[in-house]
């Protein structure tokens, strides 16, 4: 602002808007080059999305190798002597945290009196069998005592129509056989060597936490020869 004898004070608007127009015009060039900047040297990339699947932790297997099939074991099982009379069988049993656990598996001679306590279905394919459904309940809920199965601790059962024998007498075990529409404790499978054989699978489980995903990977892993 400056003054004059004898005259108002006169202020430099015009000079003020000279400068503030230079000071948007130099601001609107920065932000102009910016993006040029940004346009020319910059690319924007989308990464792509991981697709994959997240297996359970399973206990790895081993295979045996046996005259007329293979099978898969968890790593500490050991061969025990079979226990059931005049058959074709083969015992396993764990050790460690698996020492409560046992596997039989009757191969061409199959036990038709053996009861059980629940079912498993397997479906025979070729050399191999595939899983059915799961472990079923305790045979005794879907069963109905009868005067008979009160004597002989044993009763008929079918379940999805495959027939077995439930252990009445004995519920509060846990043991798991297996079964298919081939007849009572018996599933048929074909090996290219050796033809055809009638497979019979029980597994027992005493622990305090039964494992039968356990089971249906050592099922599946079942070949004939």
């Amino acid at each position: 602002m400056t003054y004059q004898l004898g005259q108002p004070p006169r202020r430099h608007y015009r000079l003020y808007g000279i400068l503030l127009l230079a000071a948007i015009c130099f601001l609107g060039g920065l932000v102009w080059q910016g993006r040029q900047l940004l346009q020319s040297h910059t690319t924007l990339t989308q990464s792509h999305a991981y697709v994959g699947t997240v297996t359970a932790n399973t206990p790895k297997l081993h295979t045996v190798t046996k005259q007329n099939f293979s099978i898969g074991l968890p790593q500490g099982w050991n061969s025990v002597t079979p226990s059931h009379g005049p058959y074709t069988m083969y015992s396993w049993r764990g050790s460690g945290e698996d020492v409560a656990r046992q596997l039989d598996l009757y191969i061409d001679t199959i036990p038709a009196n053996l009861a059980v306590n629940r079912l498993l279905q397997i479906t025979p394919a070729g050399d191999h069998f595939s899983i059915t459904g799961s472990v079923s309940d305790n045979c005794t809920q879907f069963t109905s005592q009868t005067a008979s199965s009160a004597a002989t601790g044993v009763e008929a059962a079918q379940l999805d129509g495959v027939n077995f024998i439930c252990d009445v007498g004995n519920s509060e075990r846990d043991v798991v056989g297996t079964g298919s529409v081939a007849g009572v404790n018996t599933a048929v499978a074909s090996g290219p060597a050796t033809g055809e054989h009638k497979v019979f699978f029980a597994y027992t489980d005493n622990s305090n936490t039964p494992d039968y995903v356990l089971l249906e990977d050592i099922i599946e892993s079942f070949r004939a020869l």
